[in-house]
């Protein structure tokens, strides 16, 4: 018995000195803890790096429109004769012309645009270089452009008609079908002096009539042909460019009295404005 009571008062003196040292190491340690603590550095949020990207954006303008030259014929009060008044450059616009902007880089993609009725076409576009293409059935023309950020780069087409009037033509009805068909030749000679130099395709107008008299009955304009071969002969003022041609559809040579060669001849300026 007394043996028991010894081991319990050992065993609760033993626990009291245990918590008496934890205590003082505590209050030792807490200190040094807590400094160390605040020494390391502190942890935020992670926060997503923000990049504002500017896009340069400048308008690009076309305008397209026929340079036609005319002259009007007048008759003067107690004359007979008629006098010819000087000639006068008339602006016409084009509508319905295929406007193609693209930009000079590769995997761009081309923007379609069409000019409206009074031959003019626009559109926003991102600053950079890029190539304008404006074309009708009767011409297409290319050039470089460059777009810039805030400004409006204008280009001006304008398109000439020019005609030559034929000095010799052989329009062989050779299976005397009435018509040139396609795939056979048309011979044709024009002046050089008033012809373009360089041309691939080009235009007929037709004049039919009554050969005696030459009385135009009807007119078939712009009927596309295409230049096969030419050649220049003669000298000075009589040098004449000779040209073969295939028509693109048939022609009819029946009551023909007349023909001209029609090509168009295109120029741009570009202007770049606010």
């Amino acid at each position: 018995m007394k043996t028991t009571k010894a081991r319990t008062a050992t065993l609760v003196i033993c626990v009291a000195l245990l918590a008496l040292l934890l205590g003082s190491l505590s209050t030792g340690l807490v200190s040094p803890l807590s400094s160390a603590l605040q020494g390391l550095p502190s942890l935020h949020p992670s926060t997503k790096a923000q990049q504002t990207v500017t896009i340069e954006i400048g308008r690009i303008l076309v305008n397209t429109s026929f340079l036609v030259s005319t002259s009007l014929s007048v008759f003067p009060l107690n004359s007979s004769l008629e006098e010819v008044a000087p000639a006068r450059t008339v602006v016409i616009p084009i509508p319905n012309a295929t406007v193609k902007v693209q930009r000079n880089a590769l995997g761009s993609f081309p923007l379609q645009l069409e000019t409206n009725s009074s031959g003019e076409a626009g559109s926003q576009l991102v600053a950079g270089n890029y190539t304008l293409t404006v074309s009708t059935p009767s011409f297409s023309t290319s050039v470089q452009i460059r777009i810039y950020q805030s400004l409006t780069t204008e280009a001006d087409v304008l398109v000439s008609r020019l005609v030559n009037q034929a000095v010799f033509s052989d329009l062989s009805d050779e299976d005397s079908s009435g018509s040139v068909a396609p795939w056979q030749s048309i011979n044709l000679a024009v002046l050089a002096s008033s012809a373009p130099t360089e041309t691939s395709a080009g235009f007929l107008d037709l004049y039919y009539g009554t050969a005696s008299t030459g009385f135009v009955l009807n007119k078939v304009t712009e009927v596309p042909v295409t230049v096969t071969a030419s050649q220049v002969s003669g000298s000075g003022a009589s040098t004449l460019l000779w040209l073969t041609l295939h028509p693109e559809s048939f022609l009819p040579v029946q009551s023909l009295v007349g023909l001209t060669l029609v090509t168009y001849s295109a120029t741009t300026r570009i202007f770049v404005h606010g």
